[in-house]
């Protein structure tokens, strides 16, 4: 069921995004640059996972479907 999305929603989902997706994938694509070895993979793969996750939360909030 979709429900329509207020304002406040919209603008805590773009709040959210900034605040906490975009610098989870920032810490991660330094991590892909500037590691080496096995800290290359883990250390840039948990904050793009966490940075996914949380875009996806919100795209999902905002589409109005949970």
């Amino acid at each position: 069921m979709s429900h329509p999305v207020s304002g406040g929603q919209i603008v805590a989902g773009i709040i959210l995004l900034v605040l906490g997706a975009l610098p989870l994938a920032l810490i991660g694509l330094f991590f892909l640059w500037q590691a080496t070895g096995i800290e290359r993979y883990v250390g840039s793969a948990l904050p793009l996972i966490g940075a996914f996750g949380i875009t996806q939360s919100v795209i999902r909030k905002l589409s109005g479907k949970s």
